[in-house]
């Protein structure tokens, strides 16, 4: 899943996509880290669920929560998730 993810990153989709198109009106994201995507979510600011992993070996909690504080949506709702 992380390999899928940080290709479709790569390939300008998620967040760099949520960032950049103004038909886009809510989104989920999640199980991503801060890494490269900072500036990209500042921009963001539709409405977003956000799934944080809580004991994720992949992508450290610490990782995830910064994705989430970068999002500039004022409606954003964190969803941890705990195995």
């Amino acid at each position: 899943m992380a390999a899928t993810s940080q290709k479709l990153e790569q390939d300008g989709l998620g967040i760099p996509l949520i960032a950049a198109e103004p038909r886009i009106r809510a989104a989920a994201l999640g199980l991503l880290g801060v890494h490269g995507l900072a500036e990209d979510a500042a921009r963001i600011t539709v409405p977003v669920q956000f799934l944080v992993q809580w004991d994720d070996q992949m992508v450290p909690r610490d990782q995830s929560l910064a994705l989430f504080d970068a999002l500039a949506s004022a409606h954003t709702t964190p969803h941890p998730q705990h195995l």
